[in-house]
């Protein structure tokens, strides 16, 4: 298990875990009452201070090494933002306000999801978090650390990455009160792997209900080091089209933002049915609210009702094209829900989705989308490059979680992006879990692919014998056709049987 699983693991159980920022894509919102599959886009990313701007600081800065020259200072501002998120079970969209991240230049009206931070090994990442929230006054008298508390303080986390985690840098220790500014210094080293990372909230007493809120974005690190006969490289030198720009890809982060509407005496508004609680509602004119750890019971999550969204989106429609290998970044960045991706067939002639409960989405699923899964193939893991191109037809993604897949689709026509069934035993909020319609794919025609595997292994043959440098070409191009071996962009190697037991030994004797 990795240091981030790991550490994910304890603090979704003690509850109090993981925070940050919502905000906004550049796709326009559907009117309030509609929503008709809205086309998937990739989040915006966070454009740099401009020049002259000067970051606020407390600490001095990091003692990392940073040998480039390479900087990039940013400005991020938490608060509360007014929006509106669709559900299906109404076809409405509902009014909400929460808190969120937004910047210069991002709209506040499209859809939440935080913007995206861009860096390059051993750049300087700097960023001025400004937090605009109202004092809440749930900062001042809590005997109790490890109860709920300041609820509108919050801190900056870069989840993944190599860094420093003491003074200025990714310090989870500090709170930035509401009404306050703080710089944070990200010197990411020289030898930093290139991948998909990201960046939330971690204040302990605020973290998961501000992740909840939305606050969380994708943090992607790009690497243009092939590799040599002595050094390994970045997949991203590997991964061009035949115009040597990168291939297409999908950056998705998951979300679950339980919001609710309460009425005049502070109670969550309900649908029940058989004295049971089926769904949370929100009428036309209501408001849709995160107020405090109360809405978010064992629970709470299935009964809401609520969806998760996709770069801020319910639903949305992604677009592609037979044959074609595309990158699928993927970030578990919510709090309530195991998520288990497979892409299934739609049935031809398949009416609109619309479920009103968890029991007539999975029946939707089982009569439209009963194809089997087709397969993809992870190349990442928690931002780190695999020995492997692994073949899979579902990956699971508990919270915190990122995997990066290449993904191509062998006929034309429409796709499920369906969350597949967990057990309890597996599942975050260790409830039973039914299949979700988490988004559709439009394949567009082309040459059919008979083998998926043949497939991918000819396009990148094809793309290392244009991207990769003499020396190692035929090194390389002999692992992919050895079963898809990445072997030359990893970042660094793997622990052997006889390394973990040298370790085993040390740790036992040191006790």
């Amino acid at each position: 298990m990795s240091v981030n699983r790991m550490v994910i693991g304890t603090f979704w159980r003690n509850s109090l875990a993981i925070s940050a920022a919502l905000v906004a894509c550049t796709l326009p919102m559907p009117a309030f009452g509609q929503q008709a599959e809205p086309l998937f886009s990739n989040p915006p990313v966070l454009e740099e201070t401009q020049p002259g701007a000067a970051p606020m600081s407390r600490f001095r800065k990091s003692q990392a090494a940073v040998t480039t020259s390479g900087r990039r200072q940013l400005d991020l501002t938490v608060k509360f933002i007014e929006n509106g998120i669709y559900n299906p079970a109404t076809g409405r969209v509902d009014k909400v306000r929460l808190r969120g991240y937004t910047a210069a230049g991002v709209n506040p009206k499209a859809p939440y999801v935080a913007p995206v931070i861009e860096a390059a090994p051993g750049e300087r990442i700097t960023v001025a978090l400004h937090n605009e929230l109202p004092d809440d006054g749930s900062c001042a008298g809590h005997g109790d650390a490890n109860r709920p508390h300041c609820f509108n303080g919050t801190n900056l986390h870069s989840h993944g990455l190599w860094v420093s985690p003491t003074g200025n840098s990714d310090n989870v220790l500090i709170s930035i009160n509401p009404g306050k500014s703080f710089t944070y210094f990200y010197d990411l080293p020289d030898e930093h792997p290139a991948g998909t990372f990201w960046y939330h909230s971690h204040r302990h007493g605020s973290t998961a209900l501000q992740v909840s809120s939305g606050m969380a974005g994708a943090l992607v690190v790009r690497g243009n080091r092939a590799p040599t006969q002595n050094t390994n490289g970045d997949l991203d030198t590997l991964l061009k089209d035949a115009d040597g720009k990168a291939m297409q890809e999908q950056l998705l982060v998951f979300q679950q933002i339980q919001y609710a509407c309460f009425d005049a005496n502070g109670r969550i508004k309900t649908k029940v049915v058989d004295s049971k609680v089926v769904a949370w509602l929100c009428d036309p004119g209501d408001v849709g609210e995160i107020r405090n750890y109360s809405q978010f019971g064992p629970t709470s999550w299935k009964e809401s009702g609520r969806y998760t969204t996709i770069n801020g989106l319910v639903q949305p429609r992604f677009q592609s094209k037979v044959g074609q290998v595309e990158r699928w970044r993927m970030i578990h960045g919510g709090v309530r829900d195991t998520i288990t991706v497979a892409f299934r067939p739609r049935r031809l002639g398949a009416p609109e989705y619309k479920a009103t409960t968890a029991e007539a989405a999975a029946d939707y699923i089982r009569q439209n989308c009963a194809g089997e899964p087709v397969p993809y193939h992870i190349v990442a893991a928690d931002g780190l490059t695999t020995a492997v191109a692994r073949s899979t037809p579902t990956v699971t993604l508990q919270p915190g979680y990122r995997f990066d897949a290449l993904v191509l689709f062998p006929a034309a026509g429409d796709y499920c992006v369906v969350n597949e069934p967990v057990p309890g035993t597996a599942s975050v909020t260790r409830a039973d879990q039914d299949r979700q319609l988490l988004a559709t794919v439009s394949v567009a025609a082309g040459t059919p692919v008979s083998n998926i595997d043949t497939a991918l292994m000819d396009t990148l043959v094809a793309a290392a014998q244009r991207t990769m440098p003499t020396d190692v070409r035929a090194a390389v191009i002999a692992d992919l056709r050895d079963g898809l071996k990445l072997t030359r962009f990893v970042p660094h190697p793997d622990v052997t049987t006889t390394k973990s037991r040298r370790r085993k030994n040390w740790s036992s004797s040191s006790i």
